[in-house]
């Protein structure tokens, strides 16, 4: 009995290793988007925490000028915070960008494998 053998063997091969490749960069950039985030999340947190003690000085009627320096404070981390944002919108669509190159390198290495199952299929019935 003859033994299967797939001509397309070695193109196979490649487009699973060009998936494996293109699933390895999406989990990178997820950790980089991660990390950004969780940059911008601490931005907001500090901001609001800061808001919150002015909030509770002024209520004690503190000294103006402290005032001031929190009030600067603030708007420098809300300027921060909205550079932070434009990052996670350039990392979130990189992020799509990686997803999408995964998906497009499922689909070619799944063209192969159905190729591969019809003909296996077909080598089949001819040796019924």
């Amino acid at each position: 009995m003859k033994k299967f053998s797939f001509n397309l063997d070695t193109v196979l091969k490649v487009r699973k290793h060009k998936e494996t490749e293109a699933i390895k960069e999406l989990l990178e950039s997820q950790k980089e988007y991660d990390k950004v985030m969780q940059l911008l999340r601490d931005l907001e947190e500090e901001t609001r925490l800061l808001e919150l003690e002015l909030q509770h000085k002024q209520a004690q009627c503190e000294n103006v000028h402290n005032f001031s320096d929190y009030i600067v404070y603030i708007q420098m981390l809300k300027g921060k915070r909205l550079k932070q944002e434009d990052e996670v919108l350039k990392h979130r669509n990189f992020v799509d960008n990686k997803r999408n190159m995964v998906m497009l390198a499922q689909q070619d290495k799944k063209v192969i494998e159905t190729l591969e199952e019809k003909q296996f299929a077909d080598w089949k019935k001819e040796m019924e």
